[in-house]
C-alpha cells in the first residue's frame, strides 16, 4: 500500500472516532430535545440511527488503524522517519478508538435512558398549562367549575361542568372527537377537527385524570352483531336511527356514528354526552356494550341485500320514493286510459 493511502488512513484512524463521537453527541442532543417536544417515536428512531452511525464510524476508524499498523509492522514505533510515525499514530488510534467506541455506546444508552423525558409532553404540568389556556374559562381552575358564565381565552364564554372525578374517560372522548373546546358552553358539541396534537391530548387527559379518581379509558372488544342490533334497537335507534345515521330530536341534532371509533362508542354510552342518556353497567353490561360496538361497526359498511339503500335513512325516504314512484305510475296509467276512452 502506498504511503499516501497509509497517511489518509492514519488521519482517519486518528480523527474518525473523535469526529463520529462529536457528531453523534451533538446531533443526539437535538434529537433528544426534539423528543422532549412531542416526537417520542421519532426520537427513539433517530437516536438508534445516530448511535449505529457512531459505532460504525468508530469501527471503520479502528479497521483503518489496524490496516496502518499491519502495513508498518516491520517498523518499530520509535523508529525515525515517516514509517515509524505512521506506526506510532496507528497504535495511538487503536487505543483511542476503543475509548471513543465506549463513549458512543454510553451515549446511545444515555439516549435510551433519557427518552422518558419525551414523556414530559404528557405530564400534568404541561396538561395544566394547556387546561388553563383552553378549558379553565368554562370548567374553572383545577376543574372546580365556573359559578357564573365568564369570558375567557380565545373568546370562549359560558359555564361548563366541573371536571373533578370525571376521570380520563370523559376527557378522552370530548378531546378526541373535537367536541371540546366550544366557543360557547351552551352550544351543542359536534364532531369536528381536533385542535390539539396527540401529545397535547395525552397531557390534557392526564391532567383531568389527576383532578380526582374517575373512570379509566375503556378498551371495548366488539362482540356479536346480531345481539348488538337488538340492543341498539332497544336503547339507541330511537335517536340515532336503526343504522346509526343520526337524525333530529327536540332541541338537538343526533350525530351519525360513521366516524365513531370503538372506544368513542363505549365512552359515549357511559358518559351520555349532551342530551344523550347515560347508561350504567346495570342498564347495559360490559358484554352488551361490546355487542353494541360490533353492530355500530357493522352499520358503517352494511350488507345492502335489498339493493338501493337510499342513504340508510330509514322508512321516511323509502316511503317517499315509493309514493313518488306510485304517483308517477298512477298518472301514467290514468293518461293512457283517458286516451283510449277518447279514441
Amino acid at each position: 500500500m502506498s504511503r499516501t493511502r497509509l497517511e489518509i488512513l492514519q488521519w482517519y484512524a486518528l480523527l474518525g472516532g473523535a469526529l463520529a463521537w462529536t457528531a453523534e453527541h451533538v446531533l443526539g442532543y437535538f434529537v433528544s430535545d426534539g423528543g422532549c417536544s412531542d416526537r417520542v417515536g421519532h426520537a427513539a428512531l433517530w437516536g438508534s440511527m445516530l448511535t449505529g452511525f457512531g459505532v460504525a464510524a468508530v469501527a471503520a476508524a479502528q479497521v483503518a488503524a489496524i490496516t496502518v499498523y499491519r502495513a508498518t509492522r516491520s517498523v518499530g514505533h520509535d523508529a525515525p522517519g515517516p514509517e515509524g510515525r505512521l506506526r506510532f499514530f496507528a497504535v495511538a488510534a487503536l487505543v483511542g478508538n476503543v475509548l471513543f467506541l465506549m463513549l458512543v455506546s454510553l451515549d446511545g444508552l444515555g439516549s435510551l435512558v433519557h427518552l422518558p423525558c419525551a414523556q414530559a409532553a404528557s405530564t400534568p404540568r404541561r396538561g395544566a398549562a394547556l387546561y388553563a389556556a383552553n378549558c379553565a374559562s368554562c370548567h374553572g381552575l383545577n376543574g372546580r367549575g365556573v359559578p357564573t358564565p365568564t369570558p375567557g381565552a380565545n373568546g370562549v364564554t359560558g359555564q361548563g361542568p366541573p371536571l373533578r372525578n370525571v376521570g380520563a374517560r370523559a376527557a378522552d372522548f370530548y378531546l378526541r372527537t373535537g367536541y371540546m373546546p366550544l366557543a360557547n358552553a351552551h352550544d351543542q358539541p359536534t364532531r369536528r377537527h381536533v385542535v390539539f396534537t396527540e401529545p397535547e391530548i395525552r397531557s390534557l387527559i392526564g391532567y383531568v385524570a389527576s383532578l380526582g379518581p374517575g373512570p379509566a379509558i375503556p378498551t371495548p372488544r366488539p362482540g356479536r352483531v346480531a345481539a348488538g342490533q337488538r340492543l341498539f334497537t332497544d336503547h339507541c335507534a330511537g335517536c340515532h336511527q336503526a343504522v346509526a345515521q343520526g337524525g333530529y330530536v327536540t332541541g338537538a341534532r343526533v350525530p351519525p356514528l360513521t366516524d365513531a371509533t370503538d372506544r368513542q362508542i363505549a365512552e359515549a354510552v357511559r358518559i351520555g354526552p349532551y342530551l344523550m342518556p347515560r347508561f350504567s353497567t346495570k342498564a347495559i353490561t360490559r358484554g352488551e356494550l361490546n355487542d353494541i360496538v360490533a353492530y355500530v361497526d357493522y352499520t358503517k359498511h352494511p350488507d345492502d341485500r335489498g339493493g338501493w339503500a337510499i342513504g340508510h335513512l330509514g322508512p321516511w325516504p323509502e316511503g317517499a320514493v315509493t309514493w313518488l314512484l306510485a304517483a308517477a305510475a298512477l298518472v301514467a296509467i290514468c293518461t293512457l286510459l283517458g286516451r283510449r276512452l277518447r279514441a
